[in-house]
């Protein structure tokens, strides 16, 4: 029997390069204008939906390595945009927060953020849209009891 694996029609592949190619699509939507990287976008929007999150916390959610996230926090604290508060029950831990600054810059590039994803959605009519948010749902649950099963959860 022949091999039937086909690298373009493996999911896996399919939407990890889509995902990439829309991140780096709306990424050219703010990266020039607001000179932010498409992991410091991603850490100032969850921190502004999860204050008081750790580094470790926001690199599991977002899915994006330590040490990216390191460097990005560092970058974005730098910068005034994103403070580090010790934590009193843990002096090790650091919480999160947005500074007025990080806000204000979250509030201009999220408008464009949202035209961008309409945009991009334009592709399919209300009902595909609808189906296409319930079908990721479904995915992103059946995940969750996959990796449930492998860990003999």
């Amino acid at each position: 029997m022949a091999d039937q694996f086909q690298l373009e029609a493996f999911l896996p592949y399919r939407m990890n390069r889509l995902a990439e190619r829309a991140s780096d699509s709306l990424a050219r939507v703010y990266a020039q204008r607001f000179r932010i990287s498409v992991h410091q976008w991603r850490i100032l929007v969850t921190v502004r939906e999860y204050p008081g999150l750790s580094a470790t916390a926001i690199a599991a959610r977002c899915a994006l390595d330590k040490v990216q996230v390191s460097r990005a926090v560092t970058d974005l604290e730098e910068r005034m945009l994103l403070q580090r508060r010790a934590v009193a029950r843990d002096r090790r831990s650091r919480e999160l927060t947005l500074t007025d600054a990080g806000m204000a810059l979250v509030q201009q590039i999220t408008p464009l953020a949202l035209e961008w994803e309409t945009t991009l959605l334009a592709a399919l009519d209300e009902p595909q849209r609808k189906q296409f948010r319930e079908l990721l749902g479904r995915l992103d649950q059946r995940l969750d009891q996959i990796e449930g099963l492998e860990s003999g959860s």
